[in-house]
């Protein structure tokens, strides 16, 4: 795992952390794994696991996923259990799987889904979990229409990714898909504008929200860490974190912005994001086109921003 899934500063690796080191990709020497999750995905490429775990924000899953050729499924917040797990902001982190087959993915998802008494968002999942092994055999999408945003792609059309991804499309409107190009959100631009601000904002905020609340249910605390401010202190103290060459401008920054859940400020970009996810986003796009679902490449463009804030899975194409 990347050390606080990039959250502490601007010059920390993907996959670095004082535990276990640096961490490199799958298939090139010394490339960068990419993501939060990377050491679980580089493990379940390599065959060192048949499966393993991941936990992601914003990117954490899909990326690692994507450089290193597996299959990394973003689940639905709330599908999955996650009290237990270190937060970036507990409304939008999320556990997932890495494996090297769908099929791998539907096992542990089966396995893993389901409700929990230590997980309020568990009990909104509108449906009993069902095998999802089951939806692996069937390759006929007769019926199905499938969106693409080709607006909120920020990656170049001749690249690699993007050549995979056209072939995955091929293959979807093969199966008996309905692909609609051009899928478009409506108000795309005005969300890139304010984008990484509502982003940084609300997540800051959250985190020093809920990172409080997870080390009060630790039950051994050694280093007396129970704030934001204390991991600060920590991070400048002890050598293996390697400070200031790896530098903490993230960690201060959400200090220094001084905005907090019950703020204005915080609701007013919570809303903002809502909207423009929603009605003149996502949700817009789908009920304009009449869309099952959306595709897009992987985390490249800001379709899954948009999906974090309406609380919606848009499952990219992963490699």
């Amino acid at each position: 795992m990347s050390e606080w899934a990039n959250l502490r500063g601007l010059n920390i690796s993907s996959g670095w952390s004082p535990r276990g080191g640096q961490t490199s990709a799958a298939y090139y020497s010394n490339s960068t794994p990419e993501g939060s999750s990377s050491a679980s995905a580089v493990a379940a490429a390599l065959g060192l696991s048949m499966a393993a775990i991941g936990t992601e924000t914003f990117g954490s899953i899909l990326e690692p996923a994507e450089l290193n050729n597996v299959i990394g499924p973003k689940p639905s917040r709330g599908l999955i259990v996650n009290d237990v797990t270190l937060p970036t902001s507990a409304r939008q982190d999320v556990i997932g799987t890495l494996t090297r087959t769908v099929s791998d993915a539907a096992h542990l998802l089966t396995t893993m889904a389901g409700r929990s008494e230590n997980d309020e968002r568990t009990w909104n999942i509108p449906f009993a979990v069902p095998d999802f092994t089951t939806y692996c055999k069937d390759t006929d999408l007769s019926g199905i229409t499938i969106g693409v945003p080709r607006s909120t792609f920020t990656v170049d059309s001749t690249s690699p990714i993007m050549i995979s991804f056209e072939s995955a499309l091929d293959t979807l409107h093969r199966a008996g898909a309905k692909v609609v190009d051009n899928a478009d959100f409506p108000d795309v631009e005005e969300f890139m504008k304010l984008n990484q601000q509502v982003r940084g904002i609300v997540r800051a905020s959250e985190f020093k929200r809920d990172i409080v609340r997870y080390l009060q249910t630790l039950e051994a605390n050694p280093n007396h860490i129970h704030s934001a401010e204390d991991i600060i202190r920590f991070t400048k103290s002890f050598a293996g974190e390697e400070h200031p060459d790896r530098d903490i401008r993230k960690f201060l920054w959400t200090q220094a912005e001084g905005i907090y859940v019950n703020t204005e400020k915080y609701r007013e970009m919570v809303s903002q994001g809502q909207f423009y996810g929603g009605e003149v986003g996502i949700l817009g796009a789908m009920e304009k086109h009449g869309l099952d679902l959306l595709t897009v490449p992987s985390s490249m463009g800001i379709a899954n921003d948009l999906a974090l804030f309406i609380g919606s899975d848009l499952q990219g194409f992963l490699g």
